[in-house]
């Protein structure tokens, strides 16, 4: 039976209180139907943060899209068995539905609006719209097997941030050697540090998701040629499989050390995935572990390695243990919606679309990007805006390409990028008709390699009569703020003269270098560098900065 994600904000008795929330635990619905009248009435259960005089609160003008209104009531649950349900909201409608003998499936809702006894509120004008589930007219629907609690991008603490992870490489050195035949022997040694230890429950997760980081290698030979192994003792004798082995030994151990695991299947952007394609059937699984109250998604396939051709790299990480859903969402769609743990939930059509960003993206402090779409149609020129926490210092490199026959060419010069405190953008320039992708590196200035963080495939629908370019950047360019006034676009015309004007605050100097001539110094005036009518010989123009008795490149225009 599906389950219900709902996340509910109610405001505080008064202004200067934190806000309370609602914690969503489960709902059943009752609906009577006949030909005068149908009505529903249907109780949401949860529990308050924080106490309230519930007297004193009540819930106001609640909208079911094609519908209509309904009043609700916050109450206490007399029925006390269930620790998580010492709340309800109380619901009831009628004479508002035009279809006979069944309600709408999935009506799209805007959030209830708590208000105290003096009418206070801080709730938006316009709340969030969620997915609500009302089922078939005359049934009886319970949706609280499982508690879900939804975690809101801005709220999202990750439980890894309580682990001691100290104690857990103890456990992990204590452990035995994993053998074939010895899967019992290894849990109950993990059993019996996890009471030594006093671990906790997202340690125990932390505990399992390393353990098999360092245990079991991904099968890439078998997922290339055949003769792939799905079980999981399979998995577990031999040390190595595919992502089902992987999480249903994760799912085990974890639950042999009691929390509460589901194994799920779905969708993924992985090895393969064409963005331009709606895929028939799921590719992947992973887990979600329960950690206190809360739901949270583990893939300890992608946490562990990856494969280059028939070839596995070992490359432990943490990022897809308790992963932010927002951010999980963008790689992997669950077959069950609710294990999407965002709302509103999104369909296998919009997440083909919606752009991936790999977990290098998140790691090195990049937060957003436009445009957020895998794919998209330009003219001769599009930009591509990312945004980052301006505590770090990054920088970007990007290769542009267009497909020529069945492979992809590299465009020189076609792309180049200005940064600010916490954007960047990048233009890029398709001269020609046809297909293009565009791949972005990046990470903290200064870096030996930049690794791939997004992946663009661009239809370009023009074909240029004066074909544009852009100077070439080197790395100084790349990990500065400097931004191109003029010229803009490269080449140059010998015997032509140009103004050049530059925006910078990382370099104290900058020189426009000639060939065959002497570098001229650019005019500075505040972190704005100038030099009028100065032309063009030889046939390349580079601007430089002098660091010491050399002077280094940090951008060149071609001439002609």
């Amino acid at each position: 039976m599906k389950q219900l994600l709902l996340f509910l904000a109610l405001i505080s008795l008064s202004l200067s209180k934190s806000l309370p929330h609602f914690i969503y635990d489960g709902i059943e619905s009752f609906h009577d139907c006949s030909e005068e009248t149908e009505k529903i009435s249907f109780s949401i259960y949860g529990t308050l943060t924080e106490e309230l005089d519930l007297k004193r609160m009540k819930v106001y003008d609640y909208l079911i899209e094609d519908i209509g209104n309904f009043k609700c009531s916050l109450q206490e649950n007399e029925n006390t068995k269930n620790k998580n349900r010492k709340h309800k909201i109380y619901c009831e409608i009628s004479g508002l539905f035009e279809r006979k003998g069944y309600i709408l499936d999935e009506p799209k809702v805007s959030g209830f609006d708590f208000k105290n006894e003096y009418k206070e509120t801080t709730w938006p004008n316009q709340p969030e719209r969620k997915t609500f589930l009302i089922g078939k007219c005359g049934a009886k629907i319970e949706l609280d097997d499982e508690p879900l609690l939804l975690l809101n991008s801005e709220i999202y603490s990750n439980p890894i941030d309580t682990v001691r992870k100290g104690i857990v490489d103890q456990v992990l050195k204590a452990l035995p050697k994993r053998q074939s035949g010895n899967k019992a022997t290894m849990i109950s040694s993990m059993k019996s540090a996890k009471t030594q230890y006093s671990l906790s429950e997202a340690e125990c997760a932390y505990l399992v998701y390393k353990w098999i980081g360092q245990n079991i290698v991904y099968d890439c030979y078998a997922l290339n040629h055949g003769g792939i192994d799905f079980t999981e003792d399979g998995t577990y004798n031999k040390g190595k499989g595919v992502c089902a082995g992987f999480s249903s030994i994760f799912e085990t151990m974890c639950d042999s050390l009691g929390l509460e695991t589901e194994y799920v299947v779905g969708y993924s952007k992985g090895a393969g995935f064409n963005p331009g394609v709606i895929p028939k059937q799921s590719d992947h699984a992973w887990n979600a572990v329960k950690i206190g109250s809360s739901y949270y998604l583990v893939d300890s396939t992608w946490g562990s390695g990856a494969c280059d051709g028939d070839i596995y790299t070992a490359n432990f990480n943490d990022f897809f243990f308790c992963t932010n859903p927002e951010a999980f969402i963008r790689t992997h769609l669950p077959e069950e919606k609710q294990w999407q743990l965002i709302s509103p939930t999104i369909t296998l059509e919009t997440f083909v679309k919606t752009l991936g960003l790999s977990a290098t993206f998140y790691e090195n402090g990049f937060t957003d990007i436009s445009p957020d779409t895998a794919t998209f149609t330009s003219t001769q020129t599009f930009k591509v805006t990312i945004t980052f926490d301006p505590s770090n210092s990054i920088a970007l490199l990007n290769n542009l390409y267009l497909l020529q026959g069945n492979t992809y060419m590299g465009q020189n010069n076609a792309c180049m990028y200005s940064k600010g405190k916490n954007t960047a953008e990048i233009t890029c320039i398709t001269n020609y008709k046809g297909q293009y992708m565009l791949r972005i590196f990046g990470g903290p200035a200064g870096s030996e390699s930049y690794p791939q963080i997004v992946e663009y495939i661009i239809q370009s629908t023009d074909n240029s009569a004066t074909p544009l370019g852009f100077p070439t950047l080197y790395g100084l360019f790349s990990s500065s703020d400097m931004n191109i006034v003029e010229p803009l676009y490269s080449p140059l015309s010998k015997g032509k003269s140009y103004n050049f004007q530059y925006t910078t605050t990382t370099y104290d100097n900058l020189y426009i270098y000639v060939e065959n001539g002497n570098p001229i110094k650019l005019d500075k005036s505040g972190n704005v560098f100038s030099k009028k009518s100065v032309t063009i010989q030889g046939s390349s123009v580079a601007i430089v900065t002098l660091s010491g008795n050399y002077y280094q490149y940090i951008l060149k225009y071609d001439a002609q």
